[in-house]
């Protein structure tokens, strides 16, 4: 199987790619072919950059890898690692005098036919983490560029997975992140993934 793995930082990857895959940037691991593509951070990037990879490498499936913050109410805890069912662009829409309105029915929830076991959440893809501005609704974690994933996936009618590890639980105090711990979770969960594909 042909599988290309999207992540927006290289740092999101370090553990994976150095304890798994050797650094290698198109290699092999349990039997399938493995492509590593960065996007860069946000929508706008991970659209583009994803788009111009199923076109190149024609994968079996895009994974998505890669750190999201967890909202309060979810239940998820810093490190816990969790597949995107849905997302939305939660911040695109129009300020009104009582706040952001979501107006545009192009960008609604887009929902991931395939189901992982594992944690299934929903997503909100988000222009700035951790502002007032999101609209929340039923979503249990936030990421910068899940949307873009979904929509290219969907659209070109391509398998794919978000697998995110909680990095922190939402809020504008940053004393909570634990980056390190969830790109150490992400790398085992990621790969015990691709194992069972």
């Amino acid at each position: 199987m042909k599988i290309l793995i999207a992540a927006a930082t290289e740092k999101e990857l370090v553990p994976f790619v150095s304890g798994y895959i050797s650094g290698v940037q198109d290699t092999m691991l349990y039997g399938h072919r493995i492509t590593l593509e960065y996007t860069g951070i946000g929508i706008a990037c991970s659209v583009l950059r994803i788009y111009e990879s199923v076109l190149k490498h024609k994968p079996d499936i895009v994974i998505q890898a890669g750190i999201a913050g967890a909202y309060p109410d979810s239940g998820l805890k810093v490190g816990d690692t969790v597949f995107v069912k849905s997302e939305v662009f939660a911040d695109l829409g129009v300020m009104h005098g009582n706040g952001l309105k979501r107006e545009f029915r192009e960008c609604g929830r887009l929902l991931n036919p395939d189901e992982y076991h594992g944690k299934n959440v929903s997503g909100n893809t988000v222009a700035t983490a951790c502002s007032s501005y999101h609209i929340i609704e039923n979503a249990d974690v936030e990421s910068m560029e899940g949307y873009g994933l979904f929509l290219v996936c969907l659209r070109n009618n391509v398998k794919f997975a978000e697998v995110r590890t909680i990095s922190n639980i939402v809020s504008e105090d940053r004393s909570s992140w634990n980056f390190d711990l969830a790109v150490k979770n992400l790398s085992y969960e990621l790969s015990a993934f691709i194992k069972n594909i």
